[in-house]
C-alpha cells in the first residue's frame, strides 16, 4: 500500500493508527518520500506528553527514531523556538534544579527521585536530559 493511498484511507475513515504502524507504512529512507506528513502526536507517559519527554531526553520526538522531525515545531511554537527550548531544558543541571526548588514543598520529593535514579544508574546523571533518558529506559516504581 502506498503512503498516499494509506493517508487517503485514513482521511476517509477518520481513524487513528499507532505510530509504529505509521512508521511501517512509510520509511523515511524510501526512494519516494513525501515532502510533508502531518501527524498528531498524542502519546503520553502517564500524564506527561511523550513528545516533550523524548524531546528533552533525546533531542527529538519519539517518532524521531524513524527519521521524522517537526517542520513547524510543537505545542504551537515555531520550530526554532521549540528546538531552542528543548536545548535549554536538556542542559539543566540536576544539582541546580534541587537548589532552585530548595524552598518549595516539592524539594524533598525531587531530591529523593534524583537520588534514587542516581543510585540505580550505571552512568553519572548530571542533567535533566540524563535523568529523563534513564527514566524512560528503566522500569521501576518510586516509593515516596
Amino acid at each position: 500500500m502506498e503512503l498516499k493511498e494509506a493517508l487517503s484511507i485514513y482521511e476517509a475513515e477518520k481513524s487513528w493508527i499507532w505510530g509504529t504502524e505509521f512508521a511501517q507504512i512509510y520509511e523515511p529512507d524510501s526512494q519516494k518520500p513525501p515532502k510533508k506528513i502531518t501527524v498528531e502526536d498524542v502519546s503520553k507517559k502517564r500524564s506527561m506528553d511523550l513528545r516533550l519527554l523524548y524531546g528533552v531526553a533525546y533531542g527529538h520526538s519519539w517518532f524521531g527514531k524513524w527519521g521524522y522531525k517537526f517542520c513547524r515545531g510543537s505545542f504551537g511554537v515555531a520550530e526554532y523556538n521549540y528546538n531552542k527550548a528543548i536545548e535549554i531544558l536538556s542542559s539543566l543541571e540536576l544539582d541546580q534544579i534541587i537548589q532552585d526548588f530548595s524552598n518549595t514543598d516539592q524539594c524533598r520529593d525531587i531530591k529523593q527521585i534524583i537520588r534514587h535514579c542516581r543510585n540505580m544508574s550505571e552512568t553519572q546523571l548530571v542533567t535533566i536530559k540524563d535523568l529523563l533518558r534513564f527514566m524512560l529506559t528503566v522500569k521501576f516504581k518510586f516509593v515516596l
